[in-house]
């Protein structure tokens, strides 16, 4: 059944056009929630999704420079359906349908419309949900960055189990679409660094006299509300012995660690000590088998718990006020946890 004609087509827009100004009132992650939301209740599709793209440009070597990632942030579908694989909430861009949209060279457009019969489609990740829900058409709008129109950093899926709408139809559409959350994810983000940056210098203000690990633990929880992680720990220079210390850790500790024994690197030894020669935040997004670093020294090592075989991490280093070359100390989160799932390992 396809909507056609003019006033379903104004009707339909007009419709989206008003619900969506009136969620946009909320704050924080709710406005972009309650945005999907109202979507999926006006457009009859079977499924809907809001996915963000995740570009890892921290690296300096070539063939890794950037590597793109795709992680969902809400789902909405009528037919209950039970993901259960990581890559139906997160995977890597490349071989996946979005790659069509996030990577296509020239030929920028306000939405991409796919049948079941396009060659592509078959890339989809979650074949057993296309199979279940019949999934004959998939839209896909590109959110893209304001300053730069090439990049995509997020992307509106909407699915249907027949072919539902025009094309006509979906033209002022996906331009409100776009609008509304390019403007939504730029006051998010700027709101969360705002907010972040006051919390950690209240937290700083009022425990400058506590321990490192007290300290540490606070700082770790006002990280947490903005990037969830199975563990993080906290390695700190030590002048008198030349190595990063591991002074506070949670949710990931040492294995079988003796309280006399230290956890610590040298500089250049591991990821964590070779943040000591590179002053700028690394991800990796494959620990186990990661090139940075020099790995020869650990062997023997006491090393801490890794949960799952998939392991991620984020290194921060903390630079001396009064050296930007000197690297004082490194906060290190593994394994960011999806948003949707928090039982899946996300990119960070």
């Amino acid at each position: 059944m396809e909507i056609q004609g003019k006033n379903n087509e104004n009707d339909i827009v007009n419709r989206v056009r008003e619900k969506l100004f009136n969620v946009s009132i909320y704050d924080e992650k709710k406005v972009l929630h309650e945005a999907v939301k109202v979507i999926y209740e006006s457009l009859g599709c079977v499924e809907c999704s809001l996915w963000t793209i995740n570009h890892n440009s921290t690296r300096d070597d070539a063939d890794k420079k950037d590597f793109v990632s795709t992680s969902v942030i809400y789902r909405f579908d009528k037919i209950k359906f039970k993901f259960s694989k990581p890559e139906s909430f997160v995977h890597e861009l490349k071989g996946s349908l979005f790659e069509d949209v996030v990577r296509r060279p020239t030929e920028l457009k306000n939405y991409y419309r796919y049948l079941k019969t396009d060659k592509c489609f078959s890339q989809h990740t979650t074949p057993d949900f296309v199979k279940q829900a019949n999934i004959q058409e998939l839209v896909i709008i590109p959110i893209r960055d304001k300053n730069n129109s090439s990049t995509v950093v997020a992307l509106f899926a909407s699915s249907y189990s027949e072919q539902t709408i025009e094309s006509n139809y979906w033209e002022p559409l996906s331009k409100i679409i776009q609008t509304f959350f390019e403007s939504a994810f730029k006051n998010h983000i700027n709101t969360n660094k705002r907010r972040l940056m006051e919390d950690l210098i209240n937290a700083h203000g009022n425990l400058r006299n506590e321990k490192v690990d007290v300290l540490f633990d606070k700082i770790k929880t006002i990280i947490g509300l903005f990037c969830p992680s199975q563990g993080a720990s906290f390695f700190m220079w030590n002048n008198h012995k030349n190595i990063y210390r591991l002074v506070a850790t949670t949710g990931l500790e040492p294995s079988e660690r003796d309280e006399e024994q230290e956890l610590f690197y040298y500089k250049g030894e591991g990821i964590t000590g070779w943040m000591g020669t590179h002053p700028k935040p690394f991800i990796s997004d494959d620990i186990l088998n990661e090139t940075a670093g020099d790995h020869n020294k650990q062997k023997g090592k006491l090393r801490e718990n890794m949960k799952d075989p998939a392991t991620r991490a984020m290194y921060i280093p903390i630079i001396s006020p009064t050296n930007k070359n000197n690297v004082i100390g490194v906060f290190r989160f593994v394994n960011k946890k999806n948003v949707l799932n928090n039982d899946v390992i996300d990119y960070f």
